[in-house]
């Protein structure tokens, strides 16, 4: 799984279609790079990969993802999925054919419908959200390794756990170290990639 993250500093002012312009642009050349190394390679030929990113300026939080990897934004005591999983399941989720219950147990969790790399072209879903006037505010970039083990609820009360004595840098490795942890004790059955990040 491909996952980005990209934090600016109050210099950065584009506007929503300049920064948008830029994250699908990004990914485009991802994609290229992808598709093209597959192409020179019979043993890599139709591989593909899971893309999340997220750009924060401003108060701001632009967040894009292709497949089924995630982004999560726990403000306080919450936790929202702020992506869109590009996937088989949540297409039957979204049309009503199953239950989000059903969706959590189905054989089929990891056919996905859109991937980087794969095609000449992808096409990227991209979100915009303003940072929560809360004090602590922290997004979670994840692959489908830890939330195919890992409950939402599992992973808020982690990240929102106290950590003692420890910096904001070692808190922020202790929670993502327990993250993959949980998700390695609860099965483990796929490749695990977590980002933290406090705003």
């Amino acid at each position: 799984n491909f996952i980005l993250s990209h934090t600016r500093g109050g210099q950065f002012n584009a506007d929503y279609n300049e920064i948008s312009a830029a994250l699908t642009k990004s990914v485009s050349d991802a994609n290229t790079e992808v598709h093209n190394r597959a192409a020179a390679n019979d043993e890599l030929r139709g591989m593909g990969t899971t893309l999340v990113a997220a750009l924060v300026s401003d108060g701001k939080i632009y967040t894009e993802n292709v497949g089924d990897s995630r982004m999560y934004m726990i403000p306080g005591s919450e936790i929202t999925q702020i992506s869109h999983d590009h996937s088989y399941v949540q297409y039957l989720l979204d049309i009503g054919k199953i239950t989000e219950e059903e969706a959590r147990s189905s054989n089929n969790r990891n056919i996905i419908t859109r991937a980087v790399g794969t095609e000449r072209s992808v096409e990227t879903d991209i979100f915009f959200t303003k940072r929560p006037d809360v004090r602590d505010v922290y997004i979670l970039l994840c692959s489908d390794g830890l939330t195919n083990m890992v409950s939402d609820d599992m992973i808020k009360r982690i990240i929102c756990s106290q950590s003692g004595n420890l910096t904001d840098a070692e808190s922020l490795k202790f929670k993502t170290e327990q993250l993959v942890q949980a998700a390695n004790s609860l099965g483990g059955t796929d490749n695990i990639t977590a980002v933290l990040i406090k705003l």
